[in-house]
């Protein structure tokens, strides 16, 4: 009786675990992202300035959407 008892809380304890670590995975993939905020379609066409291909390279590692190239 006792031994099934420990091998239940050893299922959940390790259950528990791994929830944590997927929770902790998650939140930090989701801090790393760089922020990029842009309302619209960005234009990212050739014979850019560099203001405008500093803004297509933000929005390609943000993974904007939006981008015509």
């Amino acid at each position: 009786m006792r031994n099934r008892i420990n091998k239940k809380l050893i299922v959940i304890i390790s259950i528990l675990m791994v929830c944590i670590a997927v929770a902790i995975i998650v939140i930090l993939q989701n801090t790393n992202k760089p922020k990029f905020e842009h309302e619209g379609w960005i234009n990212c066409m050739p014979m850019l300035d560099s203001k405008q291909a500093e803004l297509c390279k933000q929005a390609e590692e943000a993974d904007y959407p939006y981008i015509a190239y």
